[in-house]
Protein backbone atom coordinates (compact mmCIF):
# COMPACT_ATOMS: atom_id res chain seq x y z
CA UNK A 1 0.00 0.00 0.00
CA UNK A 2 2.68 2.03 0.86
CA UNK A 3 3.92 1.86 -2.74
CA UNK A 4 0.49 2.97 -4.16
CA UNK A 5 0.53 5.90 -2.26
CA UNK A 6 4.26 6.92 -3.80
CA UNK A 7 3.20 6.09 -7.28
CA UNK A 8 -0.27 8.20 -6.65
CA UNK A 9 2.22 11.12 -5.09
CA UNK A 10 4.18 10.97 -7.82
CA UNK A 11 1.20 11.23 -10.44
CA UNK A 12 -0.10 13.75 -8.89
CA UNK A 13 3.45 15.94 -8.97
CA UNK A 14 4.48 14.81 -12.64
CA UNK A 15 0.92 16.02 -13.67
CA UNK A 16 0.95 18.99 -11.70
CA UNK A 17 4.20 19.76 -13.04
CA UNK A 18 2.98 19.14 -16.75
CA UNK A 19 -0.63 21.44 -15.83
CA UNK A 20 1.98 24.34 -14.74
CA UNK A 21 3.99 24.17 -18.01
CA UNK A 22 1.33 23.94 -20.55
CA UNK A 23 -0.51 26.71 -18.94
CA UNK A 24 2.90 28.98 -18.76
CA UNK A 25 3.18 28.60 -22.62
CA UNK A 26 0.76 30.31 -24.56
CA UNK A 27 -1.32 27.72 -27.05
CA UNK A 28 0.12 29.72 -30.50
CA UNK A 29 3.70 29.45 -29.58
CA UNK A 30 4.16 33.66 -29.37
CA UNK A 31 4.36 35.59 -26.17
CA UNK A 32 1.59 37.45 -24.92
CA UNK A 33 0.89 41.03 -25.81
CA UNK A 34 -0.50 43.66 -23.48
CA UNK A 35 -1.70 47.39 -24.70
CA UNK A 36 -1.26 49.72 -21.79
CA UNK A 37 -2.98 52.99 -22.43
CA UNK A 38 -1.50 55.32 -19.68
CA UNK A 39 -3.63 58.76 -19.14
CA UNK A 40 -1.68 61.16 -17.59
CA UNK A 41 -3.07 64.82 -16.70
CA UNK A 42 -0.95 67.49 -15.53
CA UNK A 43 -2.26 70.39 -13.50
CA UNK A 44 -2.81 73.69 -15.07
CA UNK A 45 -0.28 75.66 -13.85
CA UNK A 46 -0.95 79.16 -12.97
CA UNK A 47 -0.68 81.45 -16.21
CA UNK A 48 2.50 84.05 -15.43
CA UNK A 49 4.17 86.16 -17.67
CA UNK A 50 6.92 83.58 -19.41
CA UNK A 51 3.51 81.29 -19.88
CA UNK A 52 2.02 83.79 -21.78
CA UNK A 53 5.13 84.34 -23.74
CA UNK A 54 5.26 81.05 -24.99
CA UNK A 55 1.55 80.57 -25.70
CA UNK A 56 2.02 84.40 -28.08
CA UNK A 57 4.83 82.56 -29.61
CA UNK A 58 3.60 79.51 -30.19
CA UNK A 59 0.37 80.85 -31.85
CA UNK A 60 3.08 83.53 -34.02
CA UNK A 61 4.43 80.15 -34.98
CA UNK A 62 1.19 78.50 -36.19
CA UNK A 63 0.43 81.84 -38.37
CA UNK A 64 4.19 82.10 -39.83
CA UNK A 65 3.78 78.37 -41.06
CA UNK A 66 0.43 78.55 -42.46
CA UNK A 67 1.62 82.11 -44.03
CA UNK A 68 4.74 80.34 -45.58
CA UNK A 69 2.47 77.30 -47.00
CA UNK A 70 0.11 80.11 -48.53
CA UNK A 71 3.47 81.70 -50.26
CA UNK A 72 4.72 78.29 -51.62
CA UNK A 73 1.12 77.56 -53.24
CA UNK A 74 1.31 80.91 -54.76
CA UNK A 75 4.60 80.31 -56.31
CA UNK A 76 4.04 76.79 -57.51
CA UNK A 77 0.76 78.55 -59.38
CA UNK A 78 3.10 80.83 -60.29
CA UNK A 79 5.78 78.81 -61.87
CA UNK A 80 3.27 76.43 -63.75
CA UNK A 81 2.12 80.02 -65.65
CA UNK A 82 5.24 80.47 -66.49
CA UNK A 83 5.74 77.49 -67.89
CA UNK A 84 2.52 77.59 -69.93
CA UNK A 85 3.84 80.85 -71.36
CA UNK A 86 7.48 79.98 -72.18
CA UNK A 87 6.08 77.01 -74.07
CA UNK A 88 4.04 79.47 -76.10
CA UNK A 89 6.51 81.57 -76.68
CA UNK A 90 8.98 77.95 -77.49
CA UNK A 91 6.37 77.80 -80.12
CA UNK A 92 6.23 80.97 -81.29
CA UNK A 93 10.30 81.15 -81.77
CA UNK A 94 10.19 77.70 -83.55
CA UNK A 95 7.44 79.59 -86.28
CA UNK A 96 9.87 82.75 -86.80
CA UNK A 97 12.78 80.58 -87.11
CA UNK A 98 11.39 78.08 -90.02
CA UNK A 99 10.04 81.88 -92.20
CA UNK A 100 14.12 82.92 -91.41
CA UNK A 101 15.06 80.15 -93.14
CA UNK A 102 12.68 80.31 -95.77
CA UNK A 103 13.47 83.90 -96.35
CA UNK A 104 17.48 83.16 -96.36
CA UNK A 105 16.84 80.46 -99.07
CA UNK A 106 15.66 82.91 -101.58
CA UNK A 107 17.48 85.94 -100.29
CA UNK A 108 21.10 84.56 -99.95
CA UNK A 109 21.67 83.45 -103.83
CA UNK A 110 20.43 86.60 -104.82
CA UNK A 111 23.52 88.82 -102.37
CA UNK A 112 25.59 86.46 -104.12
CA UNK A 113 25.22 87.37 -107.35
CA UNK A 114 25.19 90.50 -106.60
CA UNK A 115 28.63 90.68 -104.88
CA UNK A 116 30.02 88.42 -108.03
CA UNK A 117 28.57 91.50 -110.10
CA UNK A 118 29.22 94.27 -107.99
CA UNK A 119 31.36 95.30 -105.63
CA UNK A 120 30.93 94.12 -102.40
CA UNK A 121 30.23 96.12 -99.12
CA UNK A 122 31.41 95.49 -95.74
CA UNK A 123 28.48 95.32 -94.01
CA UNK A 124 27.57 92.51 -96.94
CA UNK A 125 30.71 90.71 -96.94
CA UNK A 126 30.38 90.09 -93.33
CA UNK A 127 26.93 88.19 -94.18
CA UNK A 128 27.51 86.50 -97.23
CA UNK A 129 30.65 84.87 -98.30
CA UNK A 130 31.05 84.55 -102.00
CA UNK A 131 31.70 80.99 -103.05
CA UNK A 132 34.38 80.71 -105.59
CA UNK A 133 33.45 77.36 -106.38
CA UNK A 134 33.57 78.17 -109.67
CA UNK A 135 36.71 79.81 -111.75
CA UNK A 136 34.79 82.89 -112.18
CA UNK A 137 36.41 85.53 -110.77
CA UNK A 138 34.59 88.62 -108.67
CA UNK A 139 34.75 91.63 -110.10
CA UNK A 140 36.18 94.70 -108.27
CA UNK A 141 35.55 97.75 -109.72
Amino acid sequence: MNTNKRLFAGACVLISILVVLFSSVPISGRGRIYEVHPEITLPQSPTTDAGRAIDSYERLMDRYIDLTEQNNANVSISLAEINEKLDVLSGQILDLSERIEKIEKVVVPVMKRRMRTSKPTPALEKIVEPDNDSNTPVKQE
